[in-house]
């Protein structure tokens, strides 16, 4: 047939009140279509044949069985509190938050909001312009939390072999993102020094690089003293990368010393310099930069 990707429809444990599109469990496969090893197997298999793995990832709410959801609940304040979007239940939505209210639901003295039906509690990602009391900055603790944990659902099935995501409504997530110019991934995909083509970059390095894959050695390099950046070599079948990262705002310079490169080639860098002096190698970072440079 010629296929070189799969999208599969949302397999995770679900009441499938709405066909998966509310999940109790991110991390484990609904048993009505296997196990986490027959989706790990899965994504062996069509790697050998050449087609890729995606996901449908329901990032903007969950289910009313998740155990997130069954804490959010609660009465006593607990991490999970602000993992969805609450408001007081005496209060409406307004016009400028055009959403979903569902009062009188649990013991907490509060409504959620619902992306559709009752069931499928909002997942707290803040609001673009909040101007509520109960409404987030897309920066406050409880959005970041909220963040953080799709990260890491994203990294488990990254790590198993999937290859990619396709996020559900992902425009939805931010609620009240009013800005005529925003991202799209159009617009994205047509400039060539966007996010997206940056990390399609990084990706595309990665993948042809069997150093800076999984089984690539990581070596950690002594510089000299300074909390800011850090430096360390991956190798593997003859290959061999420098990477240097300085996620401090302030700008740093980087001295490794008898690691003797014969060539050093840029892969990708953003604000890094590098220059050889014999064996030893002299990298200036601006603030918030990296380099990964082939030896």
């Amino acid at each position: 047939m010629g296929i070189n990707a799969a999208w599969i429809n949302p397999c995770f444990v679900s009441p499938f009140r709405d066909a998966g599109y509310d999940v109790d469990d991110y991390y484990r496969i609904a048993p009505r279509y296997g196990t986490n090893r027959d989706l790990y197997r899965l994504c062996r298999e069509a790697h050998s044949r050449g087609i890729r793995v995606c996901l449908d990832l329901v990032a903007g709410h969950t289910s009313i069985d998740h155990p997130w959801f069954k804490a959010s609940c609660l009465p006593e304040r607990n991490k999970y509190s602000d993992r969805y979007i609450w408001a007081p239940s005496a209060v409406s939505a307004g016009a400028s938050a055009p959403v979903s209210f569902i009062r009188g639901y649990s013991a907490r003295d509060a409504s959620y909001v619902a992306n559709f039906f009752y069931f499928q509690p909002a997942l707290n990602y803040g609001f673009a312009k909040p101007d509520q009391s109960w409404q987030h900055q897309v920066d406050a603790p409880g959005p970041l939390d909220t963040r953080k944990e799709l990260v890491k659902i994203m990294t488990y099935w990254l790590g198993h072999g999937v290859d990619g995501f396709r996020v559900d409504m992902a425009s939805s997530l931010v609620k009240m993102d009013p800005h005529r110019n925003r991202p799209t991934v159009e617009k994205q995909a047509g400039d060539p020094g966007s996010l997206l083509n940056h990390v399609r970059n990084l990706i595309a390095l990665r993948k042809r690089s069997a150093a800076l894959q999984a089984g690539g050695t990581l070596i950690p390099l002594p510089v000299e003293d300074n909390d800011r950046h850090f430096a360390y070599l991956r190798q593997a079948a003859g290959e061999r990368f420098l990477i240097v990262l300085n996620p401090s705002a302030e700008p740093s310079l980087v001295r490794i010393d008898g690691i003797g490169p014969d060539v050093m080639s840029p892969e990708m860098c953003h604000g890094a310099q590098a220059r050889v002096e014999g064996d030893d190698i002299q990298i200036s970072l601006a603030g918030v930069s990296y380099g990964v440079f082939r030896l």
